[in-house]
């Protein structure tokens, strides 16, 4: 009996997480934050030939763009925050560019998207 509670738990927590993000595109990721929050996305570049790049700005936003300094260890990352009392939704999308040998430009174009859900 308690394994069939949980699992009918387990259900209705995935239910309502999944309606809160039924309006984005299946490719995004959903991330939910609270206002205050600050959120870190250490992104997949190695090389000092590799970049990223916001191609498409969050629009309510405090903090948003990537860094890749002494602070990070070098890794490109990825920080948001929303603005103050902002409670909603917000987007952005990020700009990979890897695969490069050394000698040649990035081979490959990426876009990691993020879709923000911003609470109290």
């Amino acid at each position: 009996m308690p394994l069939l509670l949980l699992l009918s738990i387990g259900i209705l927590v995935v239910n309502c997480k999944e309606n809160a993000v039924d309006s984005l595109p299946k490719d995004d990721t959903a991330i939910f934050l609270k206002k205050s929050e600050i959120y870190r996305h250490p992104l997949p570049i190695s090389g000092d030939e590799e970049g990223a790049s916001v191609s498409k700005q969050a629009l309510h936003f405090k903090v948003s763009g990537i860094v890749r300094n002494k602070s990070t260890n070098w890794q490109a990352v990825y920080f948001y925050q929303p603005k103050e009392n902002y409670v909603g939704k917000d987007y952005v999308e990020i700009e990979l560019r890897t695969g490069s040998n050394g000698a040649s430009p990035p081979a490959k174009i990426s876009l990691v998207k993020i879709s923000f859900i911003i609470t109290e």
